[in-house]
């Protein structure tokens, strides 16, 4: 199925590149440190690495921004915007190279809905959802090009649920929706350390964007994406669990909210464990590592351990 007329002309498509030498992926590194960094990574169970993202880095970027694409369920009509990608290890051992974009969603019948047709129609303005309009939160799986496997597929940022592109979360529902919920519903964790929430679309150029507020530091992480190395096996009898890092920007950088889609402000990392339905993300300056871009290099990796 094709978007609808009104959707964006020009879906966030990275344009062709070189392939990515390892210097490039692990920089500010002597040759001996990045041998025994490469050394290191190769000893990891999870082969995948940030640096095999690139088809992600235009649509991270956007989100960063505050200038997301609109996207639309093709199913119900619904429509949203992305607010972050998790992708590194995937559930799948049939598509390893897939990534999951939560976003924003408004029913048709909502003013928001109504709002956001109207913007997509424009392309244009500063006019954005109502402040009370409460999305909820979706997900579906992006994938990169078949043909070109450095470019995301550009139909995939619409949720199909039939078709050459289908892409809803099928059986993975279950393993992602309690990450969405968090967000959908709000609320703080069991420990009381963490709040979570969707900042309010008219302060994020008519974008939501997803937050996780640590009440213990007082510091507000703005998502972008999330980089997921280990996970339990689906068919194990233990616990289930992810873990990883969060890559997100600061609330208190005012760059983070602008609406030029100019400044996105400075990114960082940060390890997560998600068990049992709940979230774990330690406060601490020690853990917080600056990267020097949404898509940070492979050395993310390391020390997800929590």
């Amino acid at each position: 199925s094709a978007p609808p007329e009104y959707m964006e002309e020009e879906p966030p498509t990275a344009p062709p590149r070189p392939p990515m030498t390892r210097s490039e992926s692990l920089p500010n590194l002597t040759a001996a440190e990045e041998r025994d960094l490469e050394a290191t990574l190769l000893k990891l169970p999870n082969k995948n690495r940030p640096s095999d993202y690139r088809w992600l880095e235009a649509l991270l970027s956007l989100i960063a921004l505050n200038t997301a694409p609109i996207v639309q369920d093709l199913t119900t009509q619904a429509i949203g915007t992305p607010m972050f990608v998790m992708a590194g290890a995937c559930p799948s051992v049939f598509a390893g190279m897939q990534a999951v974009v939560f976003t924003a969603m408004y029913p048709p019948s909502s003013a928001a809905h109504a709002t956001l047709q109207e913007r997509a129609r424009e392309l244009s303005g500063q006019s954005g959802p109502p402040v009370d309009a409460q999305p909820t939160v979706d997900f579906w799986w992006l994938k990169p090009q078949v043909s070109d496997p450095g470019i995301l597929e550009e139909a995939t940022i619409h949720r199909h649920g039939k078709g050459t592109h289908k892409n809803d979360p099928g059986t993975s529902k279950k393993v992602y929706q309690p990450i969405a919920s968090l967000f959908s519903t709000g609320g703080t964790s069991s420990d009381g350390q963490l709040r979570f929430g969707m900042l309010p679309r008219l302060s994020a150029n008519g974008r939501s964007r997803a937050y996780i507020d640590c009440l213990v530091s007082g510091t507000r992480y703005v998502l972008c994406w999330v980089w997921l190395e280990d996970w339990s096996s689906p068919v194990s009898f233990g616990k289930k669990f992810m873990k990883g890092k969060l890559i997100y920007q600061r609330g208190d950088d005012p760059r983070v909210m602008s609406e030029d889609g100019m400044h996105g402000g400075a990114y960082f990392a940060r390890p997560f464990k998600f068990q049992d339905s709940g979230l774990i993300v330690p406060a601490g300056l020690h853990l917080e590592e600056p990267v020097d871009s949404v898509l940070p290099s492979d050395r993310i990796k390391l020390g997800c351990n929590i």
